[in-house]
């Protein structure tokens, strides 16, 4: 697991990131009930890559892809977080080692103070995952619970 990277996403992650949205046992979770076609998710991909506020990264073994973690800005220091894994790879660590690099590089911005992350109360996975990267509990609006980190040292 040590060997895993992160790196900025691209145009040419498109279609793995749209695979891992749209695998059962990642959509099920969603708060967007609708499926997009590829062509829809590359021209969504298309604008979040150009936005300021929005950060896209791929997490790689080697040179394999294996997880997408998006931030977007919420406020001036503020930002949402959120994670998806190759559903072949869930099970192997992958999504807290990408979370843990993921906050690595936020933490090196500097310029974000609170993550917050929307998980779906029924994704214990997810809510196990965020509590062990020390996310705390934070608020609830229907079935997704809120959970917060603090980069503030």
């Amino acid at each position: 697991m040590d060997s895993l990277t992160i790196r900025p996403a691209g145009l040419n992650d498109a279609e793995d990131i749209w695979t891992w949205r749209n695998s059962d046992e990642a959509y099920k979770y969603y708060k967007n009930p609708q499926r997009q076609s590829l062509e829809e998710h590359i021209s969504w991909m298309c604008r979040a890559v150009a936005d300021a506020e929005t950060i896209l990264w791929i997490v790689e073994e080697g040179s394999l892809s294996v997880s997408h973690v998006r931030v977007d800005t919420i406020s001036h220091c503020d930002s949402a977080i959120s994670i998806v894994v190759d559903g072949t790879r869930q099970g192997e660590g992958i999504g807290k080692r990408s979370l843990s690099l993921a906050i690595e590089q936020l933490r090196q911005l500097d310029s974000t103070k609170q993550v917050f992350a929307e998980i779906h109360r029924d994704n214990k996975t997810s809510c196990g995952l965020f509590k062990s990267a020390g996310f705390e509990p934070h608020s609830q609006s229907g079935p997704f619970l809120k959970f917060m980190l603090s980069l503030i040292s």
